[in-house]
């Protein structure tokens, strides 16, 4: 099976049982912490690199656009903190067109934590772009093959929100 794995995969499962346990859903939010000691697939960490620098929609049938790793939220679980940012992973639009939602949002926190702070920078600084040159884009995906920068592990939280319930930000 192809596409199926922590994201998405796990994230979608989680999604879908929130919306089977609630009345009703109007938007959901999706956390992933992902070790980057972990070896992720070469395929995995180029979609990555390729959408750092693309903008994208996470509301249904709104031109409304946001800048990957641009926006923060935070996160207490389990006695964690956990701060994400914002990210498209593709599961946010396949929810949106399979569970009645409204929005769905993608977060992400890399582990170690510096890696997501140093990317929300290059992001401020609007300098993800520089990804796209080739030999860049090339020495960075060896990068990412051949450390272990942090630990093996990775996290996923789904938080459902009914209509009328906290406000998302």
């Amino acid at each position: 099976m192809f596409s199926v794995g922590v994201s998405p995969g796990i994230t979608n499962l989680l999604a879908a049982h929130c919306v089977s346990r609630l009345p009703q859903v109007e938007h959901i939010d999706l956390f992933l912490t992902l070790g980057m000691g972990e070896r992720h697939g070469k395929a995995s960490n180029l979609w990555f690199l390729d959408n750092l620098h693309k903008d994208y929609s996470p509301i249904k049938g709104e031109n409304i656009t946001i800048t990957p790793f641009a926006e923060v939220k935070e996160l207490h679980f389990q006695g964690e903190f956990l701060r994400a940012y914002n990210f498209n992973f593709s599961d946010q639009t396949t929810l949106m067109t399979t569970l009645p939602i409204s929005t769905c949002r993608s977060w992400i926190s890399l582990e170690p934590f510096i890696i997501s702070r140093v990317i929300h920078l290059l992001t401020r600084l609007r300098i993800t772009k520089v990804l796209t040159i080739s030999w860049i884009k090339s020495g960075v995906l060896k990068l990412f093959g051949r450390s272990q920068m942090g630990p093996d592990r990775f996290q996923v939280v789904v938080v459902a929100y009914e209509p009328g319930s906290r406000a998302p930000n």
